[in-house]
């Protein structure tokens, strides 16, 4: 589950005595329909599609907004994913300013991802307009993609657009809620509105408001944010430096920041600020200073930790460690953990151990290469961290430190469907198959489509096969019909319910029986392949069943083969592939490079 971090903050500002909020919205109470409007609901879908006020913690997703004042503020993201209709708007309260003239709009903006990760398409937008006296609206603060329309790129930085041409070309817009002021004159006009409009359209497109004031007598205030770490945050073990990053605002020739990490103080520090000989177990706390005219201006205390690493001999023990002392530990399994399943998405990877005890792994920075494994390798020395991820255990590497020391083949562990709807915890992330279960919807011409659901039987109990894996290569294919000898997936759960994620066709309707395989002994040459064929030797006579898949499980090449036969792959783009061998009884398994 990537979590939400919020870094309370402590905005001690010295504000001229002139200064007054002709209006403030600080979100820390549910003013919609009082002290401002929604042109739609307020709302929250699954975590991740959101229009509401929110103090985080019920957002899923990455979402990552650091320097919050109090604990809500108000955030948006993928806002017509449950069926809105945009542009929607969010509306200040009609304002008296009477006899006012010059005043500011001043807000905190975030958005959740920081650089190289950019998320904003050309087509997302938030834009401040201000009417008086109910007339026409008129453009006060736009935030857009930093990247030329005709471009036609996606996934770029939200930047603040100067000259209000649809094209962010100012400050961009990072993790921590910064605020950003704009002038404008109310001079002869009676009422004021302020209207928000948002164009967020898809995942990770979004935004965080904070503090929306309207302010007569604006002097910028000196502030300071810490940006990384995080407060509470714990680093790998074996973590010897940490980097401070701060961003200092509204500054003058003179201020400085100074920093205290556990009582060594260091001064007029710049941002990053390495803290040097960190050790594995050691409890760090920073207090960082911004000092203006002598005076500290605004302080900010962070605390993080380096971690201890937990040394286990396999997934089950790995288990029982997280069951008696919770997630968040660092952990090296000693003992060789098989691979099920890996996929390009997130760079995830299916591991289980001998018992068999499954094991999510989820490499979003790709810290082990997607390509480093094949299925059946056994791995030993993986390092990583637990966490929770929708309710599954998920380990997130730390390093890419695991050896191959094997490769066997992986027969599914087979169940009833009641023995797995009672014990989903037991099989979390094992391969399993069934046998004798049938699609309950299946009609003969009703297709497999991606990221869907569909139930399958055994005549009293029900589960959901998953189409997880977007490249597996039975997509489109019919759905069978009958009742299915066999059927595999990883075992996995969502919302309480059931569910297997099948990795290939070769999961599907397949013959399942409890006696192993027997290894084929395989002799490939060349590998890598350069001149597009390479010479399969199986040690076998008779024909071989070859089926060649990409890393991603998707099949591209599957026909008979016999002995000392040349298989042509020169039409396949250059990279990884998994060679599949079965005859009878036996069969193995082989990574080839394509050149």
């Amino acid at each position: 589950m990537k979590q939400l971090l919020l870094l309370f903050t402590l905005f001690i500002g010295i504000q001229g005595f002139s200064q007054t909020n002709v209006y403030q919205e600080n979100f820390e109470t549910d003013a919609n329909g009082t002290n401002y409007n929604t042109s739609i609901a307020e709302f929250l879908a699954g975590g991740d599609d959101y229009f509401t006020r929110t103090d985080g913690s019920d957002l899923a997703g990455s979402v990552q907004i650091n320097g919050t004042e109090g604990s809500f503020f108000f955030g948006a993201q993928d806002i017509d994913g449950e069926g809105a209709t945009l542009p929607v708007t969010l509306s200040t309260a009609q304002i008296d300013v009477t006899g006012l003239s010059n005043l500011d709009l001043a807000v905190l903006l975030a958005e959740d991802s920081e650089l190289p990760d950019l998320d904003w398409d050309n087509d997302d937008y938030v834009h401040f307009t201000y009417t008086l006296d109910s007339g026409a609206p008129q453009n006060l603060l736009w935030i857009e993609s930093n990247e030329l329309i005709a471009d036609g790129n996606t996934n770029d930085e939200a930047s603040i657009d100067t000259d209000f041409d649809g094209v962010g070309d100012g400050q961009v817009l990072t993790d921590a809620l910064t605020e950003f002021s704009a002038g404008f004159d109310v001079s002869g006009a009676t009422t004021l509105e302020i209207q928000v409009e948002f164009q967020l359209d898809s995942g990770d497109e979004d935004i965080a408001m904070d503090n929306l004031r309207v302010v007569d007598g604006f002097t910028a205030t000196p502030s300071l944010t810490v940006q990384n770490p995080s407060d509470g945050e714990t680093f790998p073990p074996g973590t010897t430096q940490v980097d401070v990053e701060f961003t200092t605002a509204n500054t003058s020739a003179g201020d400085q920041v100074n920093i205290d990490v556990n009582g060594t103080v260091a001064q007029d520090i710049s941002s990053p600020f390495d803290i040097l000989q960190t050790t594995d177990g050691q409890t760090y706390n920073a207090t960082l200073d911004l000092v203006s005219g002598g005076n500290v201006v605004d302080s900010q205390t962070i605390s993080f930790d380096i971690g201890t690493i937990i040394s286990v001999a396999s997934i089950t023990d790995l288990r029982a460690d997280v069951a008696a002392n919770g997630l968040g530990g660092f952990y090296e399994i000693t003992g060789a953990s098989t691979l099920t399943m890996a996929d390009g998405f997130n760079n995830r990877k299916w591991f289980q151990d001998g018992t068999p005890t499954g094991l999510y792994v989820e490499d979003g920075d790709a810290v082990i290469p997607n390509d480093a494994y094949v299925i059946g390798d056994q791995v030993s020395g993986l390092k990583g961290f637990t966490q929770d991820s929708n309710g599954v255990l998920t380990f997130v590497p730390t390093e890419d430190s695991g050896s191959v020391t094997g490769n066997v083949e992986v027969n599914p562990l087979i169940l009833s469907l009641a023995d797995f709807n009672a014990n989903i915890d037991t099989y979390e992330s094992v391969l399993v198959g069934f046998q004798n279960v049938s699609f309950t919807n299946s009609d003969g011409t009703i297709t497999f489509d991606t990221g869907s659901n569909y139930e399958f039987s055994d005549g009293n109990e029900t589960s959901d096969i998953r189409t997880e894996f977007y490249g597996a290569d039975y997509i489109d294919d019919v759905i069978p019909t009958g009742n299915l000898e066999g059927l595999v997936g990883l075992a996995a759960e969502f919302n309480g319910n059931t569910q297997i994620y099948s990795r290939t066709s070769n999961d599907i309707d397949i013959t399942l029986s409890t006696d192993a395989f027997q290894n084929i002994d395989v002799n490939l040459y060349p590998n890598p392949v350069s001149n597009g064929e390479i010479l399969i030797d199986n040690q076998l006579n008779g024909d071989v069943e070859i089926s060649l898949y990409t890393m991603s499980g998707k099949r591209v090449i599957s026909q008979a083969l016999g002995r000392n036969d040349k298989l042509d792959v020169s039409s396949l783009n250059s990279g990884v592939y998994l060679l599949q061998l079965v005859n009878g009884s036996t069969k193995a398994t082989e990574k080839i490079i394509v050149k």
